[in-house]
């Protein structure tokens, strides 16, 4: 197997990612991740998007963004890949870090799915800030205040 691999081209191992990828196996994965990088095959957008998406299944965003720092020539899907990988990963803020960076530190122009992935991460912000202030609303509020209420539940 290991000397199929040595002669792979990086079709090959995006293939063989997503195909390990139902089984979310980190270890096979991450096997291949090694062979990846021991062959130079990372800089490519595709088998790098494929990383990014492997990495963040199991919610490594970290190595999802140092693999996407890797790819030599970003295109709008590896942007998305790695908004995408911020949304699963529950990172709202980060979202919109990259989609800032995208915008203003690139030539490369946003499709309906970055709005899409943006405008979903801004909602999530608004609503955990709107509970926030909620929060603070109730937080003086003492039990007594509230118990003539709770038949209202």
């Amino acid at each position: 197997m290991l000397m199929i691999l040595t002669h792979s081209s990086t079709f090959t191992f995006a293939g063989l990612l997503g195909v390990s990828e139902p089984t979310y196996d980190l270890s096979v994965g991450m096997q291949l991740h090694c062979q990846i990088v021991k062959l130079r095959l990372y800089y490519t957008n595709f088998t790098g998007n494929t990383l990014i998406t492997m990495h963040s299944k199991f919610h490594l965003i970290e190595e999802a963004e140092m693999v996407f720092r890797l790819i030599v020539e970003r295109d709008v899907i590896s942007w998305n890949t790695l908004i995408s990988a911020c949304c699963h990963c529950d990172d709202k803020s980060e979202v919109l870090s990259v989609f800032r960076e995208m915008v203003m530190d690139t030539n490369v122009k946003a499709n309906d799915f970055t709005y899409a992935s943006v405008l979903s991460a801004a909602a999530g912000l608004a609503s955990m800030c709107h509970g926030r202030k909620e929060k603070e609303k109730f937080s003086g509020c003492l039990v007594a205040d509230v118990f003539p209420y709770r038949f209202l539940l």
